[in-house]
């Protein structure tokens, strides 16, 4: 592994992530930061940022770059669980992962999770530094949320229902009746990773951030209404 990659250096690690978290504008930029800034080291393929639903549900609300493993789930629910960081090695068959509770307010609402380089052995991140960029992090986006001028946007621009597949609406439909990911992938046999990643794409074509929004424009737009009505 490069040298670079090691945790010896935690003040430095903790800089570059108080800068990624408060420089970001939005939860995409700040998963764009997390991949391409230079404080990083290369050590990043992908960042994604997941929130806890109504039902303790982990739903993507923005990404950039390198998906998710297949295996990354249970690491980033266990780093909701515990509060700390989750390493995952890498293996023959998927890409090692730091997961990263945000949490707000004492309570865990997010997780960020980044997909390393291939050949990473190491965690990057010391674990000692994790408490307090979870909740400037978790700071960071409440206050975003607060803010109508400030909001979070996981993506920009105007809707593109054009853009939409069948079963993109699908899931949109699903999601209006309040079905879970799982419960949405064993009503079109899919799997819940196929299932998440659509929902990713729903929201940047309603120009969303997270499911309740995009059920919400879905009916302003008269989709989920016209889908109801042809059923």
């Amino acid at each position: 592994m490069n040298e670079n990659q090691s945790t010896s250096n935690p003040l430095d690690h903790l800089a570059v992530a108080l800068d990624i978290v408060l420089q970001s504008d939005s939860l995409a930029d700040a998963c764009r930061r997390a991949v391409l800034a230079p404080g990083t080291n290369n050590v990043f393929r992908g960042a994604h940022i997941l929130s806890l639903d109504v039902n303790g549900q982990l739903v993507p609300e923005a990404y950039f770059g390198a998906e998710l493993p297949t295996n990354y789930l249970e690491h980033a629910m266990n780093a909701v669980i515990t509060r700390n960081l989750e390493f995952a090695a890498e293996t023959d068959t998927t890409a090692a992962t730091i997961s990263i509770p945000i949490i707000n307010n004492d309570i865990p609402e997010a997780v960020a999770v980044l997909v390393m380089e291939a050949g990473t052995t190491e965690q990057y991140i010391s674990p000692e530094i994790v408490p307090l960029i979870s909740k400037v992090a978790g700071y960071h986006l409440d206050e975003k949320r607060a803010s109508k001028e400030g909001r979070v946007q996981t993506f920009s621009g105007k809707p593109s229902v054009e853009e939409m597949s069948t079963r993109q609406v699908k899931v949109l439909e699903f999601m209006a009746e309040g079905l879970t990911n799982a419960e949405i992938a064993r009503r079109l046999l899919l799997s819940e990773s196929t299932v998440r990643q659509e929902s990713v794409k729903i929201y940047r074509c309603l120009n969303t951030d997270n499911r309740q929004e995009a059920v919400a424009q879905g009916r302003a737009l008269g989709l989920i209404s016209k889908i109801q009505q042809a059923n």
